[in-house]
């Protein structure tokens, strides 16, 4: 032909697209319950000082007293539901709400002794002696919580727990309380701690997990005198830290 041989089209561009994110057998929403072991750390400290609110001639408490710590144990039983995605290169990121019953329960008791070494009438306290303890409790705990975890396998995931927990308790002054039935009080912490999953089914896997919270001082006891010229109050927290060991068996939606 004239003018030479046509020059060949272009080829169009195929179009292609980005590889897909490989999904996690640990993604999605779960449900769970679980079983496991609590431990305490309990400290009580008792004071008799000046009422709030008197003018007084002193700073401070007359008296302190500071009960050794108690350890504690019990069994926790616990719900959960929570939501996760892998987010590439075997990370994870997920959230999670759960609430557990406890029995962690710990109680001191001490005994006073009084003497009085001069005999009959006088202005010394006659001689007696007391007992008297403390009895603390944690009844349940609510936990608001993130965990960003690595995919070891197709079956198994390291994760690291952090968050919120709201605890329930109870305590009562055992000998110098004037409530019968004690108090009761909460108490919220940050929780920390770690776990590891195993898938044991398509949908199912299992949990070994740690946590610990410190709820710090939490005032227990407060009475004041009822003797006007005496304007003095007892007073008592408690500082509580409890740490748990729990299996989780936990479903996929």
């Amino acid at each position: 032909m004239a003018g030479g041989p046509a020059a060949p089209a272009a080829e169009s561009a195929v179009a292609t697209s980005a590889p897909a994110r490989a999904a996690s057998p640990f993604d999605g929403a779960w449900a769970g319950i679980s079983v496991g072991k609590g431990y305490s750390s309990i400290g009580v400290t008792a004071g008799i000082g000046p009422q709030e609110g008197i003018d007084a001639p002193f700073v401070g408490d007359l008296i302190s007293l500071a009960y050794p710590d108690s350890g504690a144990s019990g069994r926790t039983l616990g719900v959960e539901a929570g939501y996760g995605r892998s987010f590439g290169n075997g990370w994870y990121w997920g959230a999670q709400l759960d609430h557990t019953s406890t029995a962690i329960d710990a109680n001191a008791n001490l005994k006073l002794s009084i003497v009085n070494p001069i005999q009959g009438p006088n202005p010394y306290p006659p001689s007696g002696e007391a007992d008297f303890g403390y009895r603390v409790g944690i009844s349940s705990m609510t936990s608001a919580l993130g965990r960003i975890g690595y995919q070891l396998n197709d079956h198994s995931m390291v994760y690291g727990l952090g968050g919120i927990t709201a605890a329930r308790g109870n305590a009562s002054l055992e000998g110098l309380s004037t409530s019968q039935s004690g108090r009761s009080f909460t108490a919220a912490a940050v929780t920390l701690g770690m776990g590891i999953e195993t898938l044991v089914g398509e949908k199912t896997s299992l949990k070994l997990e740690y946590r610990s919270s410190n709820f710090g001082d939490q005032t227990i006891e407060s009475i004041d005198s009822t003797v006007p010229s005496v304007p003095l109050n007892f007073h008592a927290t408690a500082s509580t830290r409890a740490d748990t060991i729990r299996v989780v068996l936990a479903h996929r939606f």
